[in-house]
C-alpha cells in the first residue's frame, strides 16, 4: 500500500519499525510484510538524512581537519542553528509517498514484542500497524488516498 506521509513521520517511525524488524516472527508472511516495511523506510530514512547532511555542510562549523567542528558532547558545532533548525524543520514537513506493508497491532501484542506508547502510536498513524478500531484504520486509509 503506497501512503502519503511526511519526512518526519518516517524519521520518527524508522526506530520504531527497528524494534519489529529485530524480532524472531513465528509466521513468515509477518516476517516479510516487516522486513519489507522497514526496507523501504530505511531507503527513505537515509534520504533524507543525506539531505540532512547536505545542510549540515551549510550550517556547520568546520574543524581543522576539514570535518565538521563537534561540542565536547560530541554534537555538530553549528555556525547557524536558527537557520538549520528552520531549514531541518521545514525538510521534515514535506510531503513524501511511502510504501508498507501493515500488520495487525494484535500480532505484535501476541509475540509480546516492547514498544513505548510513541512508538505504536507512530506505527498506528503511519498505517504500518492496524490496531483493529475504526477509527484509525480510517485516517489510516485516508493517508492512502
Amino acid at each position: 500500500m503506497l501512503i502519503k506521509t511526511t519526512n518526519r513521520e518516517v524519521w520518527e517511525a524508522h526506530d520504531a519499525m527497528a524494534v519489529l524488524v529485530t524480532r524472531g516472527w513465528k509466521s513468515g508472511k509477518i516476517a516479510l510484510a516487516i522486513g519489507k516495511t522497514f526496507r523501504r523506510m530505511r531507503e527513505k530514512r537515509e534520504e533524507i538524512d543525506e539531505a540532512r547532511t547536505l545542510l549540515l555542510a551549510d550550517h556547520a562549523a568546520r574543524a581543522d581537519d576539514g570535518g565538521f567542528a563537534k561540542e565536547a558532547n560530541g554534537e555538530i558545532r553549528l555556525k547557524t542553528p536558527v537557520e538549520f533548525g528552520k531549514e531541518w524543520r521545514t525538510m521534515l514537513l514535506e510531503a513524501c509517498e511511502l510504501e508498507i506493508f501493515p500488520i495487525k497491532a494484535a500480532e505484535v501484542e501476541k509475540a509480546k514484542v516492547q514498544l513505548t506508547a510513541y512508538q505504536y502510536e507512530i506505527l498506528v498513524n503511519l498505517g504500518a500497524l492496524e490496531d483493529g478500531t475504526k477509527e484509525k484504520d480510517e485516517e489510516a486509509k485516508l493517508k492512502k488516498e
